[in-house]
């Protein structure tokens, strides 16, 4: 993944990462976990963006 905007680096990375975690899930218990992570993580993603761009 590329990033243009290095202010938003750590939150896309965070997104990413919680996105990736739901292919690498080790059980069903962890997978059921996961998906409201990977939602918090792509809502601040958006928010970072929204605040720099604004």
């Amino acid at each position: 993944m590329s990033i243009l905007a290095p202010a938003l680096t750590a939150a896309a990375e965070e997104a990413i990462t919680a996105a990736f975690a739901l292919r690498d899930a080790p059980n069903e218990q962890t997978l059921e976990t996961l998906p409201e992570s990977a939602l918090t993580a792509a809502d601040r993603f958006v928010a970072a963006a929204a605040h720099h761009f604004a």
